[in-house]
């Protein structure tokens, strides 16, 4: 419901400001609001994020991405020799082998080999070239020179693009396959594609020239071995001739027989390096890779970065992402009261009703229609306004009585006349924490509410020092509340009547300052409103703001009830707190807080089941003209 059941909360203390917001609890559904309400901080995130992304697609070269895959299988290139290796531990070597094969793409040698057989080193995407920092740098100045490189230029050349394709390289194992995929991006597809296919000729051709390397060593190795055994021939051959000639005595028996199996012994050991250096030699131009090619890269048809499509998707699922952390964060700092909950939670006293906001097109009509009664006033009247040239709002109870704004008025009219402890609060003060809050509207509007329904009622602009009211109602006044209180003019001369409901009104008009800053505390203000309680049903006062000034806080200790305007989504909830303890002893006598200027549709956000609820039934019946 808009408008609240009256309670007697009188004993009820203010929260304590540092408790403010830090109870909170965010459940989904509190969510779902926090993102409908907050739902402009959420579409700006998107839409940063959106922009950023767009002017990535815009700014940054597309790449591509190309891929050569490669099957590591090491008995390829055991076919040519009589024995191949046992495959009983193949499973659990293949791991260890394939990994070393994935490091040994991408080592330098095998980079080398490909940027020379492209040339990249003269291609300035991936040689050296100057870029947009380098000129700030200069400019700058940051950090010492670089020293000059001891290298060539084409090997300084060189040695950039291998790191640039280090960069734009990625080799990955499949899986737990022996397969793996070596793929490069580039500017340029065609490029991609061919870089992809030299890394991999680079790296097979490696490793044909490491088993080349391997080959000759091993021949090399054979040959010494085999010259080492033929001069040893020669010689455990010599000593036998020696021995044979020189007699046959024991001891040249048992010589000749370690010479003849020494001689044998070498002769085997000779013929079986002879065939494995011969072997050797004829696999020496049979060194095969360890890898064949599965599939050569292909020229991609599509840029692999940046992708317009899935770009977009993803910075308006982070966007999103964002929006919905910023939007939580902006909610919990934001201490604007919103709610009538809110209300009655930081100043423990009931919220009473939520005046909602008219629309702009209806006070535009009034203001019209004023505007036409302006020509038939004469400027000389003292009195009350007409009721067509009096602002739009001060009236809106009476000209729209079937309207949320006039039921919201009723509702704290009905609290004024319950009162306090059941006795109806006779002289009331409405007031805010600060100024621009609706005060004036509020309580002129209570005023002729009370006056509607045959009350006797006076409406006193207190506010000394800006009668808005005066302005409002009768801004042509002479006399008013500071002549009646200092007995210049009796009240039946100062005072002025609403024609329609018979409303008082004693007016405020300017007078001298320096009185009029201290005139609410003077006895002749307190002797004033009781005799005013004396005379009428209900004395409502519209007083000055509680925080910047001192004045609504003397007439709250002269009242029977205060009614404290808060303006919707403006007022903080520690400067509404501040007001309420401004009252000290009299924060008895607050009768409740009014919500103003309430957009209605913003706030289901907020507070769904207590404006839907009631909205639903009677905001479509229209208003009524009275």
């Amino acid at each position: 419901m808009l408008q609240r059941s009256f309670e007697n909360l009188s004993s009820a203390q203010p929260h304590d400001p540092a408790s403010i917001g830090t109870d909170r609890t965010i459940s989904l559904g509190e969510i779902f609001r926090i993102l409908r309400r907050r739902r402009l901080v959420v579409a700006g995130a998107i839409a940063v994020i959106v922009g950023l992304a767009i002017t990535v697609i815009a700014i940054v070269p597309p790449r591509y991405m190309a891929t050569s895959t490669v099957l590591i299988d090491p008995r390829r290139s055991q076919v040519a020799e009589e024995q191949v290796t046992p495959t009983s531990n193949q499973g659990s070597q293949d791991a260890s082998v394939v990994d070393s094969q994935v490091l040994l793409v991408q080592s330098v040698a095998v980079l080398r080999g490909a940027v020379e057989s492209l040339k990249l080193g003269d291609d300035p995407e991936f040689g050296p070239h100057s870029s947009w920092s380098d000129g700030i740098v200069r400019l700058l100045n940051f950090g010492p020179s670089p020293p000059s490189s001891p290298q060539n230029p084409q090997d300084f050349a060189t040695s950039k693009a291998i790191e640039t394709l280090q960069r734009r390289l990625n080799v990955k194992r499949r899986e737990t396959t022996s397969v793996i995929e070596v793929n490069v991006t580039s500017q340029s597809p065609a490029k991609a594609a061919d870089i992809a296919n030299a890394v991999v000729a680079s790296y097979m051709n490696e490793q044909v020239k490491s088993k080349y390397e391997a080959n000759k060593i091993a021949t090399s190795w054979f040959d010494q071995r085999l010259e080492d055994l033929k001069t040893r021939g020669r010689d455990l051959q010599n000593s036998l001739v020696q021995l044979q000639t020189s007699g046959n005595s024991q001891n040249s028996q048992v010589r000749l027989r370690e010479l003849v199996s020494e001689v044998d012994t070498n002769r085997k050991l000779y013929e079986a390096l002879l065939a494995r250096s011969k072997q050797t030699s004829a696999h020496e131009g049979l060194e095969l890779s360890d890898a064949r090619v599965v599939a050569r890269a292909d020229t991609p048809r599509a840029p692999s970065f940046p992708r317009p499509l899935l770009t977009l998707a993803l910075s308006i699922f982070v966007g999103f992402g964002i929006g919905i952390v910023l939007a939580i964060i902006v909610d919990y700092l934001d201490h604007r009261i919103k709610t009538m909950r809110q209300a009655e939670d930081t100043t423990n006293v009931p919220a009473l009703a939520a005046l909602p906001l008219v629309q702009t097109r209806k006070l535009a009509i009034l203001a019209r229609q004023g505007r036409k009664a302006l020509k038939r006033h004469s400027p000389e009247d003292a009195g009350v306004l007409p009721a067509l040239m009096q602002p739009p709002l001060m009236r809106y109870v009476l000209d729209e009585p079937a309207s949320l704004f006039a039921e919201a008025v009723r509702s704290v009219r009905m609290a004024v006349q319950r009162g306090t402890h059941g006795d109806p609060a006779k002289l009331v003060v409405v007031s805010s924490a600060i100024d621009g809050e609706g005060k004036t509207t509020l309580a002129v509007n209570l005023a002729l509410s009370l006056a509607a329904i045959g009350m006797k009622t006076v409406l006193v602009d207190g506010d000394l020092r800006n009668p808005e009211a005066t302005r409002s109602l009768c801004p042509h006044a002479k006399l008013g509340l500071i002549d009646i209180a200092r007995g210049n003019v009796p009240l039946e001369q100062a005072v002025l009547f609403d024609k329609q409901t018979g409303l008082a009104v004693i007016p405020s008009p300017p007078g001298d300052e320096k009185f009029t800053n201290e005139f609410v505390f003077t006895s002749a203000m307190s002797n004033f409103l009781q005799d005013l309680r004396r005379r009428c049903d209900f004395v409502i006062v519209d007083s000055p703001p509680l925080v910047p000034l001192v004045d609504a806080r003397a007439l709250a200790q002269k009242a029977d009830g205060v009614v404290l305007a808060i303006r919707w989504n403006a007022t903080p909830q520690d400067v509404v707190l501040h007001a309420i303890e401004t009252l000290g002893p009299t924060v008895d006598r607050v009768l409740g807080t009014v919500l103003t200027r309430v957009d209605l549709r913003r706030l289901r956000f907020y507070d769904y089941y207590r404006s839907s609820s009631y909205i639903g039934p009677y905001a479509q019946l229209g208003p009524t003209r009275a």
